[in-house]
């Protein structure tokens, strides 16, 4: 995994690209001449440019002074990515999720993680594991769960016919990996025995908090919960009492 300090190290070529766009929608029989058209290809760069660029950011860590050991969940965090075999978008919403070993995390940061780990041409399983991976080498977790629901504008051209079709690795590790009682209520057959699952589902979740196909990356913004031994990881179930 390339780090923020790497992929910020990386310098596009704008005019280069732009040459190629053109080339590009030259070939695919657009005139560029066109006054609608003529500024397309430095917009497309533009839009690439963006969607690729790092995201960095100071990571918040503090000691766990009250030796807090039950799951602390942020849910709905909306995303948007790149999918590297289309170059087509994809975007959904995270839920994201750990036990605390020594360290806490603020706030804000699970957000930020996704972001991240979102950037840049992706998969979402890759996205997965990178968010699982930043959240243990950083913060040394008991335990860590991302659920990464996503939308592929790729399954919806015509040739794939897939409309509405959300997608949805889970990776568990950890405590939430081996003690089922604290994955309860995840989505996912094979999950009452640990592990990770690829969940492809033609009926998307229609609740504000799931991901809906109109809705999915429209969330108002994060939610975080911190949940007892028992409760449910699941994408937008409610707080305990």
């Amino acid at each position: 995994m390339q780090t923020t300090a790497q992929l910020a190290a990386v310098r596009p070529d704008a005019e280069t690209a732009e040459k190629a766009a053109a080339v590009l929608l030259e070939s695919l029989g657009l005139d560029l001449s066109n006054g609608a058209l003529a500024g397309t290809p430095r917009r497309i760069v533009a839009a690439y440019r963006e969607l690729l660029s790092p995201h960095t950011f100071e990571m918040t860590v503090f000691p766990n002074d009250e030796a807090y050991s039950d799951l602390v969940i942020a849910r709905t965090i909306p995303f948007r990515s790149l999918c590297e075999h289309h170059l087509l978008p994809f975007y959904g919403n995270a839920h994201v999720g750990y036990i605390p070993g020594g360290s806490i995390l603020g706030l804000s940061k699970l957000a930020r993680v996704v972001e991240a780990c979102s950037r840049g041409f992706q998969i979402q399983e890759r996205m997965t594991v990178r968010i699982g991976d930043w959240l243990e080498d950083r913060l040394q977790p008991r335990g860590v769960g991302v659920v990464v629901e996503g939308v592929h504008t790729c399954m919806e051209r015509p040739r794939g016919r897939a409309v509405g079709t959300s997608t949805t690795p889970i990776g568990l590790r950890g405590l939430l990996r081996t003690n089922p009682r604290r994955i309860a209520g995840i989505p996912g057959p094979r999950l009452a025995r640990g592990g990770e699952s690829r969940l492809s589902n033609s009926d998307p979740p229609r609740s504000s908090q799931g991901l809906g196909h109109a809705g999915a990356g429209r969330s108002a913004g994060p939610a975080r919960t911190s949940l007892a031994d028992g409760d449910s990881l699941r994408p937008g179930a409610e707080s305990p009492p």
